[in-house]
């Protein structure tokens, strides 16, 4: 059985590396609820066209972390840019990543 808390440490410190490393936060949510709260800084493209901006999302060349509203859209979008070799993590609820992003 997994223990959930070791889950979720492992999580926060391959997103705080990548963090460290520059990564950007790409939050996949539409927009009006992008609006309504998100990690400062991050960028909002809907996860219905993230596949429109690969080349401009693998021109970034730093790690990019994922956060939207439920973690099956979170996952296929990570594995949509890790199928084009960029290195990218699910980060889960903005909350989630806010929180992270803040304690750095």
């Amino acid at each position: 059985m997994i223990n959930i808390g070791i889950f979720v440490a492992m999580r926060r410190r391959k997103l705080k590396g990548a963090l460290l490393n520059g990564a950007v936060i790409i939050d996949i949510r539409e927009p009006h609820l992008f609006d309504s709260g998100h990690v400062p800084g991050s960028l909002n493209i809907p996860k219905e066209i993230v596949a429109l901006n690969i080349e401009k999302l693998q021109q970034m060349n730093v790690p990019i972390i994922i956060c939207g509203p439920f973690t099956f859209s979170c996952i296929n979008t990570v594995n949509l840019l890790l199928s084009n070799g960029m290195q990218a993590y699910n980060g889960g609820s903005w909350f989630f990543v806010n929180r992270i992003q803040a304690s750095l």
